[in-house]
């Protein structure tokens, strides 16, 4: 795991290095691709939590440091629960290292064998899949392609084939 790629021109010298049939093998998770951040902090003065409120939403602004880097979606080795958890905390299945993705952010399905699915876990900033907030009741199908957004933060969720067609552009 330790040499695992984790930025997709990574993933691109990967799938050129081992050829498409080994590639699906040894990366058919899905994964979160970060293309950006949107939204700014909002100015709390006070603010106590850990987590920092955002307002609005701008463009997508790619930051250098994680535009391109790549969160494979699966369990860390010692989950047995029915769930992935995405968020700060360094417990998470997906750590995400951003002060406006709240310690457990949202959720998807473990099940390799069904359509993975994902919600929010009641986060500060919320979750939104395809610009749509999700709630904490419901999980929601998620698509290769789609956009997620946790926080300030914006990604594309793909599958591996969704993936290799991604890699076709870098």
């Amino acid at each position: 795991m330790g040499d695992d790629p984790r930025f997709l021109c990574e993933y691109a010298h990967a799938l050129k290095r081992v050829g498409e049939r080994t590639f699906r093998r040894r990366f058919s998770r899905p994964v979160l691709v970060c293309v950006g951040i949107v939204g700014e902090v909002k100015d709390e003065i006070g603010w106590r939590r850990r987590t920092l409120p955002i307002e609005g939403e701008n463009e997508y602004v790619p930051m250098q440091s994680i535009l391109h880097r790549v969160w494979p979606v699966q369990a860390a080795p010692l989950n047995h629960d029915k769930f992935i958890v995405a968020g700060q905390d360094t417990r998470c299945d997906i750590v995400i290292p951003e002060y406006t993705v709240s310690r457990h952010h949202c959720a998807f399905t473990a099940d390799p064998t069904a359509p993975r699915e994902v919600k929010d876990v009641g986060s500060l900033n919320g979750t939104k899949l395809d610009g749509e907030p999700l709630d904490s009741e419901n999980f929601v199908r998620i698509r290769s392609g789609s956009t997620l957004l946790m926080g300030r933060m914006k990604f594309i969720y793909y599958n591996v084939s969704g993936l290799m067609r991604r890699l076709d552009h870098v």
